[in-house]
């Protein structure tokens, strides 16, 4: 063999070694360490929209218990006071009220409030086990989605509602 032919070979050789284990090297396949850390991170939102959750609204109801037109009913508040015995989470009781205004409301009338009610108490607040239930007896409540409740009021109460929240339940 000459030594042109010896090269030639060699070259072809190494052009087909390259082209059997190139792509294979390439290929991009999910490797895992033999051991991992746990990294935790931790930053301000320095931009965007954020939800801080439902909103809260009211709407007036007729006898027949359907919205009524042309009434307006607006929240003016969703505030709380503190039981006042001194007790610790998980047993902290606070009473809630619901203030809001209204207009084209007559005596038959009512009000429907949905909205949450932690705004009204600590922020550490247990809602799984909490009770919502009326305090002045003028209240219905549907409270299945703590702290996200349904309130009706009934017809003489015109300028707010109130409820306890009891986290003990």
């Amino acid at each position: 063999m000459t030594r042109s032919r010896r090269l030639l070979t060699a070259i072809v050789a190494l052009a087909a070694a390259v082209l059997v284990v190139a792509p294979a090297a390439l290929r991009a396949d999910e490797t895992s360490a033999a051991w991992t850390n746990s990294a935790y991170a931790v930053s301000g939102a320095s931009s965007g929209s954020w939800s801080s959750g439902p909103t809260s609204s009211c709407v007036v109801l007729t006898a027949a218990g359907v919205e009524k037109p042309g009434a307006t009913c607006t929240v003016t508040g969703v505030t709380g006071q503190d039981w006042g015995d001194g007790a610790v989470r998980p047993h902290r009781r606070s009473h809630v009220t619901v203030s809001y205004t209204l207009t084209g409301y007559v005596w038959t009338d009512y009000v429907r409030f949905t909205g949450s009610l932690a705004p009204a108490v600590a922020a550490d607040w247990l809602w799984s086990t909490t009770a919502v239930t009326n305090e002045s007896g003028a209240v219905s409540v549907d409270a299945t989605a703590r702290p996200v409740v349904t309130l009706r009021s009934e017809s003489w109460a015109t300028a707010s509602m109130m409820v306890v929240v009891d986290e003990d339940g």
